[in-house]
């Protein structure tokens, strides 16, 4: 099992947890075996003290991987507020966060089964307050032009996003646009 823990201040307490469920052959749950787990030291993870995990994924073909993942997360560590998802291969993303221009959600739910997939992994985490879509590489060339989704399109998942998690006010989608709303605010802004 492959994973890191992080602490964000000089306590014996991790806060940051990240895993790598792309390096796993047999995709077992992980986030029990972490949240039971000593830490080198004698330090041991407090679940009630992770807030910020990051899930590293090859791309987003893989959605009952990623439902499994994000579900153990939730169970084992519920206070969990900030979802990092790295995609090692961005480039080959599925329509998931390449959703062309939609206004209409329902339609994107209908037309795009991913779409609907991931706002329902979403639901495992309503207490979420900022989801990140990061490549694993800073530098990496995100896409070849087409397929970049469009301001509306963007606006149209942190719309459905936001409904499935209320306290959700900040969405960072791969082309590094950011969308942030206020006070559980239904208007999000680049």
């Amino acid at each position: 099992m492959v994973f890191e823990l992080e602490q964000e201040s000089y306590l014996p307490l991790f806060n940051h947890l990240s895993i790598f469920p792309a390096f796993y052959s047999n995709r077992p749950t992980t986030c029990r075996a972490i949240a039971d787990s000593d830490v080198a030291g004698g330090i041991t993870t407090d679940k009630a003290t992770v807030y910020q995990v990051s899930i590293y994924l090859r791309d987003f073909s893989d959605m009952d991987l990623l439902r499994n993942t994000v579900e153990d997360m939730a169970l084992w560590f519920p206070p969990v507020r900030r979802l990092n998802l790295s995609i090692e291969r961005p480039s080959q993303i599925v329509s998931l966060i390449r959703i062309p221009s939609l206004r209409n959600t329902q339609y994107a739910l209908q037309k795009y089964p991913e779409f609907a997939e991931f706002t329902e992994i979403l639901s495992f985490v309503t207490e979420l307050t900022y989801l990140h879509f990061l490549p694993w590489e800073r530098t990496a060339t995100l896409f070849n032009g087409s397929g970049v989704l469009a301001n509306d399109g963007k606006m149209a998942q942190a719309k459905a996003w936001g409904a499935t998690c209320p306290a959700l006010s900040e969405i960072t989608f791969l082309d590094g646009v950011t969308l942030t709303r206020d006070n559980h605010d239904s208007v999000w802004k680049v």
